[in-house]
């Protein structure tokens, strides 16, 4: 039950969702967004969110008035109720529950690039990393570098496009991270982005994603508990 439940979990937070209209210093960090600053400056890596076991302690740790309950879309129309932390700012964090009734257990955090309506470039925010350096913006190329060998990913372009399916026994096999890819413009690249798009598997070794060189839109850390 409890892959079934990953699994519906992982798919639905694989979609870019949009921030407010806003101009942010990507030189911010989490320590500007609360009075008690003391008070999270041992949150380093988006692993460390899962020592909170519930919503409460999230409230204690950052203020109930970062803390927004609230519907979570994902691929294909479905969608489940989960807590988003530092809601619309580029801090964004949204946390699945195992428990949603009583918001206790976390398992997944996730991070989404956001989207300036105004200029039409996605804002790939640095506040967020995982344990093994990979944040949003992280290329194809870092990735491979990051798992030492190459992995294969769905075709971009459609409601699963960029999800990387396996990392082939690599060295990122066991790092408890669902990953999407993406481009953040490709006007340069036309060729190559339209020869990996569509339902089916590439590798990164595919000379076109080698040439595209998509980046990380989204990251999740997966609570192996």
């Amino acid at each position: 039950m409890k892959l079934i439940y990953l699994s519906f979990i992982t798919i639905l937070l694989f979609s870019c969702q949009s921030n407010e209209k806003k101009i942010f210093n990507q030189t911010d960090s989490l320590l500007t967004i609360a009075g008690d600053t003391s008070s999270i400056t041992d949150i380093v890596f988006l692993e460390d969110m899962f020592k909170f076991k519930n919503e409460n302690e999230l409230a204690q740790k950052f203020g109930k008035e970062n803390i927004t309950t609230d519907t979570i879309w994902g691929a294909e129309g479905m969608f489940y109720m989960g807590t988003k932390l530092f809601a619309k700012t580029p801090k964004e964090v949204i946390i699945s529950w195992n428990d949603t009734l009583t918001h206790s257990k976390i398992v997944s955090l996730t991070v989404n690039c956001g989207y300036d309506n105004e200029t039409g470039k996605y804002m790939l925010h640095k506040f967020w990393k995982s344990k093994t350096g990979i944040s949003l913006g992280t290329s194809l190329k870092e990735l491979v570098e990051l798992n030492g060998k190459d992995f294969t990913f769905y075709g971009l372009g459609w409601d699963y496009g960029g999800e990387i399916i396996s990392w082939n026994k690599g060295k990122l096999e066991k790092a408890g991270l669902a990953i999407t890819l993406g481009t953040v413009g490709f006007d340069n690249q036309p060729d190559a982005y339209t020869k990996i798009v569509g339902d089916q598997e590439f590798s990164s070794s595919n000379p076109n994603a080698v040439k595209l060189n998509p980046v990380v839109l989204v990251l999740s850390a997966i609570n192996s508990y």
